[in-house]
């Protein structure tokens, strides 16, 4: 079944919705329209359906770089539990949080495009907070690797390979296609290049150097 972008969302009732939407820049958090609640599916978040559970964020137990920061400001990738028996919120697809939209890594890789079918993140029920949004894409930035890059380091350095997978690890751009219903991750240059050819030609960037996040936050940020 399909489902209207989001801005056909403001036809939902208002207790589903936030009656505004404050937008971001490139130095600035975006800030939804939907009210705290959790979406168990793809579909639930589409059509504003939530679940009232009381949740809390969690510290990152594994990398102190995904530390939270307060209860009001989380950070960017946390974890959260139910407060009811204190376990982790696992398989769904999204949560909002103070206002803060936060996707699912293991909804991303499950809701991709074909062609990224061969990402991994590193924490699959870790939540990634949205950068930058609008009515046609929302935008956000994690660490994810290529399984076969992965395979190839530890096959050829053994235990020690194991290491040497995780610096692979990489921030890479991921944006949630509210027409297509999809996220599309840029594994690199060309493939943000393919994604915004067409939409904004004058951000297409000089393959001969690495994806610069910055330039592409700027370009989401007039097509969003």
């Amino acid at each position: 079944m399909k489902y209207l972008p989001l801005f056909c969302l403001l036809l939902l009732p208002l207790s589903a919705l936030a009656q505004d939407q404050t937008t971001a820049s490139t130095d600035s958090i975006y800030k939804t329209i939907y009210l705290d609640g959790v979406f168990e599916t793809k579909e639930d978040f589409l059509k504003g359906r939530r679940k009232n559970y009381e949740i809390y964020p969690k510290a990152h137990r594994k990398d102190e770089r995904y530390k939270s920061g307060t209860v009001a400001d989380p950070g960017h990738a946390v974890r959260f539990r139910y407060k009811s028996n204190d376990k982790v919120v696992s398989k769904v697809f999204a949560i909002t949080y103070n206002g803060f939209l936060y996707f699912q890594v293991d909804a991303i890789t499950k809701e991709i495009n074909r062609k990224d079918r061969f990402q991994s993140g590193e924490f699959d029920y870790t939540f990634i907070r949205a950068i930058l949004g609008g009515q046609n894409y929302i935008y956000t930035e994690y660490e994810f690797a290529d399984n076969w890059e992965q395979a190839l380091v530890v096959n050829a350095a053994g235990g020690a390979g194991y290491a040497l997978a995780e610096l692979l690890e990489k921030s890479k751009g991921v944006v949630w296609d509210y027409w297509k219903h999809e996220f599309n991750i840029f594994r690199q240059c060309k493939d943000f290049n393919v994604f915004i050819s067409d939409k904004l030609p004058s951000a297409t960037q000089n393959c001969d150097d690495k994806l610069n996040l910055l330039e592409v936050r700027k370009a989401i940020a007039q097509i969003k």
